[in-house]
Formats: C-alpha cells, structure tokens, sequence
C-alpha cells in the first residue's frame, strides 16, 4: 500500500531521482511524502527517516531555501549522534553540510 515502508523507500528513491533531473519540486514532494510516512511508521529517529531528512535538507539548499536546509540538517545530524552505532563518515558530512548552510546564511 502507499504507507508501507517498501513503497516509502521507493517514493524517497524517486525524489532522488527528481533532483537528478532537476525537477525540484517533484523531488521535495517526494520527500515530504516519504518523510511523513517514515515518521508514522518508524519513528522520527529511524536511520531509514533520517536518511530523507537528509535528503530533504540537500535538497533546501541545492534550492536556496537555506533556513529549511539547516532544520533539516540538524534534525538529521542529532538523530545520527544520538545512534552508538552511527557512521562517522555520515556524522562529519552532515557537520560539513551544516556548516556549509550556516556559512551562507
């Protein structure tokens, strides 16, 4: 169904792809789409919906819609800290992204 988590990976997976070509505003309803689903069905903190947060964040900025990009990046980046088992490769890009936000804020 449409809120099954499967079918939420692939409407994230499609917003990716909506951004490759350049088709921002299909990409971001892609993403609040996906991100709403993940949240009633995982949670808030769940890697799968921190992974859209993330997306939706890059997608802000790529936009100019910088203020949005920061909450969307930091939503992200205190969600992975708050994981032992988090990536610290991620951990530091979502620092660099959010830096790279703030700088142009």
């Amino acid at each position: 169904g449409a809120e099954h988590t499967s079918t939420l990976d692939t409407v994230n997976n499609l917003g990716n792809l909506y951004s490759n070509q350049g088709k921002m505003a299909e990409a971001e309803e892609m993403y609040v789409r996906a991100l709403r689903g993940k949240e009633k069905a995982w949670g808030a903190e769940h890697t799968s919906t921190l992974a859209t947060v993330n997306n939706l964040g890059s997608l802000y900025k790529i936009q100019g819609k910088l203020a949005e990009a920061e909450v969307m990046y930091l939503r992200a980046l205190r969600g992975y800290e708050k994981l032992s088992w988090a990536s610290p490769t991620r951990i530091e890009s979502l620092k660099e992204s959010l830096l790279s936000v703030r700088q142009q804020l």
